[in-house]
């Protein structure tokens, strides 16, 4: 992911307009009126009371800063999306394998207020200042709440010998804190030191171990260079805690050419971890040529079966196809492991960009039906219907030459020939899909 000017996107002055309008968006999605969405906030909603002068304010755009549990609260009660809050935080970016996603923060946060509203045995001072933050999270002031966890945690330290439980759980609160509040370093920290307490159940550890991973994932993630990312990386492997498919993806994100994404790709092998489509594509995009990309492919097929899906595919043909005929480039694509018709739209594009007609007309009539062949056809209908006219003879006993002729015409309001070359390829259609297109066509005929 391509890192924002706001490292920590809470505190970016333009996050109160972008919120307001995902507001609205899904008040038009969910055809509510202002009184209706302040309804939302009554009765048995989860988290602090919203008075309807502060919830208006959030929808004009006015109402400051969102926090993490403003926009979480927003979140449940329209029903948004994960990936939504993921836009709204990191705006026109590609979402980063390291970063952890809506749903982790919102974990993280809940863990939090679990972890406060627990009863325990902890002297009066603990449980007053758990009682405090608790308060505090409630006012959305999290530096107030901070400053009482630690005091918590600092009073559970003195007596870690004889509780090692309760400091490992108030120093699990603050690393919550920071999570929530997008500090990946010090939740990293405060993970790190509870993870090391004895006497834990193994079931606490795992999760501590697990809100390390994900915290350095994100270090990770932010890191500026690749040397930084293995630094964290040797890190965790040193506290114990197994890299995952997100961490090594995010060191192939980060390294500089093909060559480094490989062996990243290499060491994620020899650790046993199964690489997965987003790592693949993130490499297969830094490849230097057209073949190295489809030697990629192969080996993600053979004897290992990793998955290698549309987005993969679609990488792959966006890589420079120039020095290839078309009718080579559909023989490559036929022998690859897999075969989506829509990686094809690149090339096509490429084609028509390179002044090469003649190889992006093969590629249409391969697939006639694309976005990118219809952009070609209503380009150059005139050169398109030049080609499939002088090559009828040769073409007209292919079911996609009517199919790609039809549509051709169609695009480019030629009726005539549209209405015969669509009746031909209905008539020789086999497949539903494209038996209900060619039909929505003729039906549009005037």
């Amino acid at each position: 992911m391509t890192l924002q000017n706001w490292s920590n996107p809470l505190k970016d002055p333009e996050l109160p307009g972008r919120f307001s309008r995902l507001i609205i968006k899904y008040m038009i999605r969910l055809s509510l009126s202002e009184d209706q969405l302040v309804a939302r906030f009554s009765g048995g909603h989860d988290g602090p009371r919203r008075s309807p002068s502060s919830i208006r304010r959030h929808k004009d755009g006015t109402g400051g800063q969102p926090t993490t549990q403003t926009i979480g609260a927003y979140q449940k009660a329209l029903d948004i999306p994960d990936t939504e809050i993921d836009t709204l935080l990191y705006p026109g970016a590609e979402p980063s394998p390291g970063l952890p996603g809506a749903r982790e923060y919102r974990d993280q946060f809940q863990q939090l207020v679990a972890e406060l509203n627990r009863l325990s045995n902890s002297p009066y001072e603990v449980q007053r200042d758990r009682a405090a933050a608790k308060a505090a999270l409630a006012e959305e002031d999290f530096g107030k709440a901070r400053r009482f966890l630690t005091a918590a945690a600092d009073a559970t330290r003195r007596t870690a010998e004889q509780a090692s439980e309760e400091y490992a759980r108030s120093l699990a609160a603050l690393g919550a804190l920071a999570f929530t509040e997008l500090d990946f370093p010090e939740a990293r920290v405060r993970y790190g030191m509870a993870m090391v307490l004895p006497g834990l159940a193994e079931d606490r550890l795992a999760r501590y171990r697990r809100s390390y991973l994900i915290a350095s994932n994100a270090v990770i993630a932010r890191s500026a260079t690749l040397a930084q990312g293995r630094t964290v990386l040797d890190e965790m492997i040193a506290a114990g805690v197994k890299p995952d498919e997100v961490t090594y993806n995010t060191l192939i994100n980060m390294a500089k050419d093909y060559a480094q994404g490989r062996t990243v790709l290499n060491e994620m092998i020899a650790a046993g971890v199964k690489p997965n489509e987003v790592g693949l594509t993130t490499l297969v995009h830094k490849a230097p040529s057209f073949e190295f990309g489809c030697d990629l492919a192969k080996y993600a097929r053979d004897s290992r079966d990793w998955y290698t899906g549309r987005g993969f595919y679609q990488a792959l043909f966006s890589l420079p196809v120039h020095h290839l005929e078309a009718d080579a480039l559909i023989e490559i694509y036929n022998a690859l492991p897999f075969r989506y018709e829509t990686a094809l739209e690149s090339p096509i594009g490429q084609y028509r960009r390179g002044n090469r007609p003649e190889d992006a007309m093969r590629l249409c009539l391969f697939s006639p039906h694309l976005p990118a062949a219809q952009k070609f056809y209503r380009d150059r209908y005139g050169f398109c219907r030049v080609y499939l006219e002088q090559h009828a003879e040769i073409l007209g006993d292919i079911d996609n030459y009517h199919y790609c002729f039809g549509i051709a015409a169609h695009a480019n309001a030629d009726w005539g020939l549209a209405r015969q070359n669509l009746t031909i390829a209905l008539e020789r259609a086999r497949a539903k899909p494209r038996i209900e297109h060619i039909e929505r066509m003729l039906r549009s005929i005037p």
